[in-house]
C-alpha cells in the first residue's frame, strides 16, 4: 500500500498542518484546551497536532508494504527519533523537566511532521504552500488589528505577554516573540521561493508590518538583514540582462526606502511604540548579559549534566536575574553541556537533510538565519512550532521539479 497516494492520508496531513499553525497556545486555551496551564490535565499539555501525527506516522508502518525502503529514506529522522528516546530516559531518571511539553511539541512533532511529508506529492505540497500563505495573511492582519484595536482576540495564555513599555500583538501563536520567529522563518523560504517578486514582496512588506505589531527588535532586525542579503546576492548572480542591470541601481535606492519607511512607522505610529519606549539596547539586552552571572553559583557537574528547574530558579535568584532569554543556556543548564551538544549536533542535521534539494547558500541562508533569531530569546526551550514551520516550509516552498524528485526517491 503507498500512503503517498492516498487522499485521504494528505487531507489528514493538511488538517494536522492547520491546526498546527492555526491553533497556537492562545487559542487552544480559548477554546477549553489548556496547554501550559497548571489547570490542564497533563495529556493537555501536548499539542492535538502531535497526537494527529503520531496516529498517522504509526498507521504509515504498519500500512506501508516495503518497511525497509520506507526507513532507509526517512534514516536522519528515525536517528533523531532513537536520540530523543534515549534524551527521554536522562531526563526521567534525573528528574529534569521537557518530557511533558518541551520534548513532544517543540522536538518530536516537526520530526513526525517530516516523516510525513517526505512522500507527499506536488499538488498536496502546493496546497500546503497556500495554506503556510493564507497562514502569514491571517496571522499577519490579525496582529495589526490587534494593535489599531490594543485588543487581543485570543487572550494570550501568559500575562507576561502584556509589557509596560506598550501593547504588543498575540494574534495565532500566543507569545509576541514566537509570533515573529514564525514569521521570519516563513519570509525567509518566501524569499527564496519561486512566487512572483510582486507577491513575495507585498507578503514580506506585510510580514514586516506584523513584525512591528509583536515587538520583536532581533525579527525585524533578522527580517531586514534577510531582505538585504537577498537583494545583494542578486547583484553577483551575472547580471547580463537590462532587468539585472536595474536591479543594481534600483537596490540601494530601494533598501534606503526600506528603512525610511520603517523608521516612519516606529518612530510616528503607534506600531513602533514598545521599540520606541525600550529601544534597540534596554533592560531586556541587559539581561541577555547579566545572565552570564548565573555560571558563578553552578558546579562543573551541574553544568556537564543539568539540573531540576528549582535548583536553576535558586541561581536565577542568587543572580539576580528575573527570565533568562536565550534558549541554549536554558539548555544547558537545564540539559547540561553533553545532551545540549547531542541535541543541537541532530537538529542541525535534521535541518541540513531537511534542505538537501537547495542550493548550499540558500541551505545556510535558511538555517543560519532561524538560529540566529532564535537564539535572541527562549521559544527552542518551550512549546513552540518553529521548528515544525520550518519542517512545513522547506518541502512546500521546494520547485515542482525537486519536489516530485523528492517524492519519487522516498517512496
Amino acid at each position: 500500500m503507498h500512503f503517498s497516494s492516498n487522499k485521504s492520508a494528505d487531507f489528514i496531513i493538511l488538517l494536522i498542518i492547520f491546526v498546527t499553525m492555526f491553533f497556537g497556545i492562545n487559542v487552544l486555551t480559548n477554546l477549553g484546551y489548556a496547554i501550559g496551564g497548571d489547570e490542564g490535565a497533563g495529556l493537555q499539555k501536548i499539542l492535538p497536532s502531535f497526537y494527529g501525527a503520531l496516529l498517522l506516522v504509526l498507521a504509515y508502518i504498519l500500512c506501508v508494504v516495503d518497511r525497509g525502503r520506507f526507513y532507509l529514506h526517512r534514516k536522519v529522522e528515525f536517528r533523531f527519533l532513537g536520540f530523543i528516546s534515549i534524551f527521554i530516559i536522562f531526563i526521567y531518571f534525573k528528574k529534569l523537566s521537557g518530557i511533558g511539553s518541551f520534548l513532544p511539541n517543540t522536538i518530536v512533532l516537526p520530526v513526525l511532521l517530516s516523516i510525513l511529508l517526505k512522500s507527499s506529492n506536488h499538488l498536496a505540497l502546493s496546497k500546503v504552500r497556500k495554506l503556510i500563505i493564507w497562514f502569514l495573511v491571517i496571522n499577519a492582519s490579525l496582529a495589526i488589528t490587534e494593535r489599531f484595536l490594543s485588543l487581543h482576540f485570543f487572550y494570550p495564555a501568559i500575562e507576561k505577554n502584556l509589557d509596560n513599555y506598550g501593547f504588543r500583538s498575540t494574534a495565532l501563536q500566543n507569545h509576541p516573540l514566537n509570533n515573529a520567529l514564525l514569521t521570519t522563518v516563513i519570509l525567509s523560504f518566501i524569499l527564496i521561493s519561486d512566487l512572483g517578486n510582486k507577491k513575495k514582496y507585498l507578503l514580506f512588506s506585510l510580514g514586516i508590518l506584523s513584525i512591528l505589531c509583536f515587538g520583536s527588535r532581533s525579527s525585524l532586525m533578522g527580517a531586514l538583514l534577510l531582505l538585504f542579503i537577498y537583494e545583494s546576492r542578486k547583484l553577483f548572480i551575472k547580471p547580463k540582462d537590462l532587468y539585472s542591470k536595474f536591479i543594481r541601481v534600483f537596490l540601494p535606492i530601494s533598501f534606503l526606502l526600506v528603512l525610511g519607511a520603517i523608521y516612519f512607522l516606529i518612530t510616528s505610529t503607534a506600531f513602533g511604540e514598545r521599540l520606541v519606549s525600550k529601544g534597540f539596547f534596554d533592560e531586556g539586552a541587559d539581561v541577555r548579559i547579566q545572565v552570564f552571572s548565573m555560571f558563578n553559583y553552578v558546579t562543573p557537574r551541574d553544568l556537564l549534566w543539568g539540573s531540576s528547574d528549582s535548583f536553576i530558579d535558586n541561581v536565577k535568584s542568587s543572580a539576580g536575574v528575573n527570565i533568562i532569554e536565550n534558549f541554549w543556556l536554558i539548555w544547558i543548564l537545564r540539559y547540561g553541556i553533553f545532551f545540549t551538544i547531542a541535541l543541537t549536533y541532530f537538529l542541525i542535521a535534521f535541518l541540513k537533510h531537511l534542505l538537501s534539494e537547495y542550493s548550499k547558500f540558500h541551505k545556510w541562508y535558511l538555517i543560519g538565519m532561524f538560529l540566529l533569531i532564535a537564539s535572541t530569546n527562549i521559544s527552542l526551550a518551550s512549546t513552540t512550532v518553529a521548528i515544525s514551520v520550518f519542517v512545513i516550509c522547506s518541502y512546500s516552498f521546494l520547485s515542482i521539479t525537486s519536489i516530485e524528485t523528492k517524492q519519487l526517491h522516498s517512496r
